[in-house]
């Protein structure tokens, strides 16, 4: 229909209720809607939280992990290196004496 103007009272309160509820229910959706939007947020949050927690724990687990492995392997690695070494020396020193002969065998 028409312009405000051209419409008799009756309509413009028809069209003024029909206004009021469409905005009361819209109202409500919106109130429903920041329910659900605060409630995902606290569910995200905690979310967060929970893994931020089991990501400090394993930032921990693998502090201790490399404080007691390392100087393990650091130790092991030594070891074995010196081992070779030593290995080399010998080498050569069965080298120097017998010559190069020693290498076909």
């Amino acid at each position: 229909g028409g312009s405000w103007a051209t419409q008799s009272p009756n309509g413009e309160k028809t069209q003024l209720k029909a206004l009021g509820a469409q905005v009361s229910a819209f109202t409500r959706e919106m109130v429903e809607w920041e329910g659900c939007i605060a409630e995902e947020c606290d569910a995200l949050s905690h979310s967060l939280e929970t893994q931020k927690r089991a990501l400090d724990d394993a930032k921990r687990a693998l502090i201790y992990l490399d404080n007691t492995m390392r100087p393990r392997y650091v130790k092991m690695f030594q070891k074995s290196y010196e081992t070779f070494a030593l290995q080399g020396l010998k080498r050569k020193a069965v080298l120097a004496q017998n010559g190069p002969t020693m290498l076909s065998k």
